[in-house]
């Protein structure tokens, strides 16, 4: 039997002209499905590549899905997240009232993210999946 899930999980990264550019971002969202499968999980760019923030939320309130959670694909918190994220998360608030979003901090100011670019950057990574 399928579940409808009722918690959404929005990856939101920036977006780029190159088609490859997506891919370790691809990666990362099926690893979230696996971790989160209970949510629905997608990405959503800011800029240039599809679908975007208030396409992903438009879908999951279709969906009947009430909670979403956007985890800003960013090492630092700029402009994008700081401002164009928020203005974005607000205007999709007023459309969709019914729904609680929540912005979590950019993935760089993780302890764990950056301990582990640390340690790739001297060597000490893992090459399997």
């Amino acid at each position: 039997m399928l579940i409808t899930p009722t918690r959404a999980i929005i990856l939101f990264a920036h977006g780029s002209s190159n088609p490859t550019w997506r891919e370790p971002f691809d990666t990362i969202a099926q690893r979230v499905r696996t971790l989160a499968s209970d949510a629905r999980v997608e990405l959503a760019f800011l800029e240039i590549m599809s679908p975007n923030v208030h396409e992903v939320v438009r879908d999951c309130a279709q969906q009947g899905i009430r909670h979403i959670r956007i985890v800003p694909l960013f090492f630092g918190v700029g402009k994008h997240v700081a401002e164009d994220l928020r203005s974005l998360v607000e205007s999709v608030r007023i459309e969709f009232p019914e729904i609680a979003i929540e912005i979590a901090p950019a993935v760089g100011q993780s302890e764990a993210v950056r301990e582990a670019m640390a340690r790739f950057a001297v060597g000490e990574y893992s090459t399997s999946t």
